[in-house]
């Protein structure tokens, strides 16, 4: 230790595992329980038991959050530092983006013709994936410029996709997806907060063009046909939300001082790692399905926790299941998470983490504004007496109710990384973290 600074091996690491979805609300096929309470999971609740545990709001009470503003939040990132949904997915897929293109996030998907309007009928086109959505995506992709502007339609995972826009275009237009089945495709218009109403104007009016296109080009595509003759629905329009350009952001690392790392497969996720600024890895077998290596995303964890401080596993299955309803595969994906945890449980000098992004329910398929269960386990935690890691059980925990943009800064200071109220916050990373520093000298 020099000039008062703490050494780096003072400083707890961090094991910060987001299971996507996790929570859930009361069903009716649980007797008033929820899958996370049905499933047996004896690690996460031996790490409850000897930690402390509570409920958080990604965002706000009430308030059903997306996994990229929830997560961004979780990290410590309002939402004024979202560069827009469209950019994460881009990232999370290394698709090549500039500054200033104009990038979505894109779902293919099925829609019925009715007197000339179009209504959603699967958001997911069934899950559409593999040879079909490749067909698609190569469709889409020789529609060609409008208006001398340029698109690239990427494919990433099931029905999901990128749409990235190449020209003098706003951020600021409205999603076309309703999120919802059995109502209208919503027309892009520019939002009320857009400061180049023109602009605005102009890029809605391209989108709005460009989507009415990929509708004639894919209702009587051959792969649809196909889809159609099989009884699966056709994946004959791509919804678009979560406009977004390339910006810059404060990495993570240099915000918190962690020299962080994440292991995670989806593109989203592997997207918000990028934009963070955390070293990305996957393993063999890591989906972001419910088929993932839950073992081998652990295994990993640990094996990084050699050189990083700090190493975020997101794991999607939970979230996948919910939004089918499948409540059963629900219960199977937590246990297999569960199984998967032993190896870390007994990690004396790591902090363990355990959350989700948002509660997504498996009754109404559907992210809620419920508050997500939280545990923190390790060094520095004064245990809660919670026995059980469940919705229910946590409401009695130590940590009580926190918003997502307090937990980065507890576990600074169960880390013992945080610095007193008042001092610059840039010597967070560029000062008091430093073990390497050149000191003052009188000479």
């Amino acid at each position: 230790m020099i000039c008062g600074v703490k050494s780096m091996s003072d400083k707890n690491k961090v094991f910060f595992l987001i299971c996507d979805g996790l929570g859930d609300r009361p069903l009716n096929e649980l007797k008033g329980g929820t899958p996370l309470e049905a499933a047996d999971t004896p690690v996460m609740d031996e790490l409850a038991y000897r930690g402390i545990t509570g409920i958080m709001d990604p965002i706000s009470p009430g308030l059903p959050p997306p996994s990229d503003s929830a997560q961004l939040a979780i990290f410590g990132y309002p939402f004024n530092q979202h560069p827009g949904r469209g950019v994460i997915e881009a990232l999370g897929s290394s698709i090549p983006l500039k500054k200033g293109e104009l990038a979505f996030r894109c779902n293919i998907a099925t829609v019925e013709e009715a007197n000339g309007i179009l209504y959603v009928k699967d958001r997911r086109a069934g899950r559409i994936k593999g040879d079909d959505a490749k067909e698609i995506e190569k469709l889409v992709n020789d529609i060609g410029e409008i208006k001398g502007v340029g698109f690239l339609f990427k494919h990433t995972l099931e029905h999901r996709g990128v749409l990235v826009l190449r020209g003098n275009l706003s951020r600021h237009v409205t999603d076309m997806d309703p999120h919802k089945v059995d109502v209208p495709v919503a027309k892009c218009i520019p939002r009320e907060d857009a400061k180049d109403t023109l602009k605005a104007r102009k890029t809605a009016d391209i989108l709005n063009e460009f989507t009415r296109k990929v509708y004639f080009t894919l209702k009587d595509a051959n792969v649809n046909k196909e889809r159609v003759k099989v009884g699966l629905p056709p994946g004959n329009f791509i919804l678009i939300r979560g406009a977004g350009k390339l910006g810059e952001t404060e990495s993570f690392n240099l915000k918190w001082g962690f020299k962080a790392a994440a292991v995670a497969a989806a593109p989203m996720y592997r997207g918000i790692a990028k934009y963070l600024g955390m070293d990305l890895y996957t393993v063999p077998g890591g989906t972001g399905l419910p088929n993932t290596d839950y073992k081998g995303k652990i295994l990993k964890a640990l094996e990084l926790l050699e050189r990083y401080d700090f190493v975020y596993v997101h794991i999607k299955a939970p979230d996948v299941s919910s939004h089918k309803g499948n409540w059963k595969e629900k219960i199977e994906v937590i246990e297999k998470i569960d199984g998967a945890l032993e190896n870390i449980l007994d990690s004396n000098n790591i902090l363990k983490v355990v959350t989700t992004d948002h509660v997504t329910s498996c009754k109404s398929k559907m992210h809620t504004g419920d508050p997500v269960p939280i545990l923190i386990s390790g060094p520095n935690v004064f245990p809660d007496n919670v026995k059980r890691f469940c919705e229910r059980t946590v409401y009695r925990g130590g940590l009580h109710r926190i918003k997502g943009l307090d937990l980065i800064p507890i576990l600074m200071n169960l880390t013992n990384r945080s610095i007193e109220f008042g001092v610059q916050l840039t010597a967070k990373a560029r000062f008091y973290f430093k073990s390497d520093y050149e000191p003052f000298s009188v000479q």
